[in-house]
């Protein structure tokens, strides 16, 4: 009979998650004989042998497991088999070495133009589970088997994809990073991140699709994304020492391998290179979700908005330094990559206003610069932040070049004065107030 890959796998899960372990069984035969590059139908054999406490067979799985992995493409699957072997309590330091020969800052396999070997389509017909009778010692055997299959060197990519952070660390502190990461295994509906919690780590996800969802005052959810194997969740837990700023939930079964923050500073402490890829990680994060998101680069190509960062200068302030001080000349325009600043007016004066508080993707520093004035107000960090600096001589020269940026800075401009205005009448208003109850 055939069936869709699809219903084939969700088959094997349900049984699994009910604790039909024959039914589970006989499915994940007929799955795996149809794609043994599968790594999530890989994930729950092992869930289904670690179960039967089928010791022999779950350390066989898990070997061959790892080894398709790395050459298939996907580091981040093959550490969490690694992590499992070990807490089989089994000797993992050959494929560790194997992994970092091919992941790490020595490698000679990676390219930004490489590839991962992607599972079958979900629509794919497949034969389903075999009806004849089988004893749950051969669906075993059978499971077991099919799981040692290494397939042709033809079925891996010549090319593989580099590890955010760990590929910019060299071969002989590869595995020594990698083993201070934890591995998570999620079921649906399971929470890896909740809004408001302290970020103390940051995830990368090995197998499962993950729902990023922002829940108001009112209780009403918006969806922001959905990952999927491969991504990178919560890394602004490194540089923003924040708050999570959303939730992020399991929608299916799913291995996740966690970089607890303080771990990794501790290595970087000690280790120079490991502080550098660590630098560099950060750095290109925070620049990609500003590429993402900062309405300051939305005229250009992707080309054109590398070319334009090459002007920036980032740099990092902590809490409580003043960036801009009110009434001094504009020296160029400020982007917030992470962290948090206040704009106040007349700042350590007993007529100190707050006007606004920002965060990343928004600038400032654009007024003074626009109207050829001295700074209309201070800018203070009220958190460590980081931030990209663009000189005034190569600002000017931008918005008079390109009509979408000279528009979209004069109306912000004229937004944020506006705005300013409102706020120090309001604030009249008040003292005004206060002075006729103090009569």
């Amino acid at each position: 009979m055939k069936v869709t890959y699809k219903s084939l796998k969700e088959f094997a899960f349900a049984h699994f998650a009910q604790g039909n372990l024959e039914p589970a069984l006989g499915s994940l035969v007929a799955a795996l004989r149809a794609d043994p590059l599968d790594l999530e139908l890989r994930f729950l054999t092992v869930d289904v042998l670690a179960r039967l406490q089928a010791v022999e067979e779950l350390e066989k799985v898990l070997v061959y497991s790892a080894e398709i992995a790395m050459r298939a493409g996907h580091p981040i699957a093959a550490m969490a088999f690694l992590h499992l072997i070990e807490r089989l309590g089994k000797d993992a330091d050959p494929l560790w070495k194997r992994l970092a020969y091919l992941y790490s800052a020595d490698s000679t396999q990676l390219s930004q133009s490489g590839s991962k070997v992607a599972p079958l389509s979900d629509e794919t017909p497949v034969d389903g589970p075999s009806e004849g009778p089988a004893s749950l010692p051969e669906l075993v055997a059978q499971v077991t088997g099919l799981a040692q299959t290494i397939t042709k060197a033809e079925d891996f990519p010549a090319t593989l994809l580099p590890m955010p952070l760990l590929s910019d660390v060299p071969a002989h502190h590869f595995v020594e990073v990698a083993r201070v990461l934890r591995l998570i295994p999620l079921a649906p509906g399971q929470a890896l991140i909740r809004e408001g919690e302290p970020g103390n780590s940051f995830f990368m996800i090995g197998t499962g699709s993950f729902s990023v969802y922002k829940t108001d005052a009112l209780g009403r959810v918006t969806t922001l994304a959905t990952l999927h194997a491969g991504s990178i969740v919560g890394e602004m837990a490194l540089v923003q020492r924040a708050p999570r700023s959303a939730s992020v939930t399991a929608q299916t079964w799913a291995q996740v391998l966690e970089f607890p923050a303080e771990a990794i500073a501790r290595l970087a402490e000690h280790l120079e290179q490991v502080a550098i890829a660590l630098d560099k990680f950060t750095r290109e994060r925070l620049i990609g979700n500003l590429l993402a998101t900062s309405p300051l680069f939305r005229p250009f190509s992707r080309t054109q908005r590398m070319d334009l960062l090459k002007h920036f200068q980032a740099y990092v302030v902590e809490t409580d330094t003043v960036i801009v001080r009110q009434g001094e000349e504009g020296t160029g325009l400020y982007l917030i990559l992470g962290g948090e600043v206040e704009v106040v007016r007349d700042l350590d004066t007993p007529q100190s206003v707050s006007l606004a508080t920002l965060q990343a993707p928004e600038s400032f520093g654009e007024i003074s610069l626009l109207l050829g004035s001295e700074t209309t107000a201070s800018v203070v960090a009220t958190r460590r932040t980081t931030l990209l600096f663009l000189s005034r001589h190569y600002f000017l020269r931008l918005v008079q070049s390109v009509p979408e940026m000279r528009d979209y800075f004069s109306q912000l401009a004229d937004n944020r004065l506006n705005s300013t205005q409102e706020t120090l009448a309001a604030r009249s208003a008040e003292l005004e107030e206060e002075e006729i109850v103090l009569i």
